[in-house]
């Protein structure tokens, strides 16, 4: 039982491994391709994108004064 137990495990990390090259290799092929055309990612401003995590704020107004 322990036997068949490491073979299986052998086999799914061999798979595992070999899925891995594969799509390190694809990653590596669109990046190429990206490069031989040119093309580039614009920067996050030409996007009109920001920090979406926190809203601005908003002017403070009368109510916002402390009280004297």
């Amino acid at each position: 039982m322990i036997f068949a137990s490491s073979v299986a495990t052998r086999a799914l990390l061999a798979v595992d491994h070999l899925l891995n090259l594969a799509m390190n290799h694809a990653w590596e092929q669109v990046r190429q391709n990206a490069e031989r055309r040119g093309s580039q990612r614009l920067p996050e401003d030409e996007y009109g994108g920001g920090d979406l995590c926190s809203p601005e704020r908003p002017m403070p107004t009368e109510d916002d004064q402390p009280l004297a």
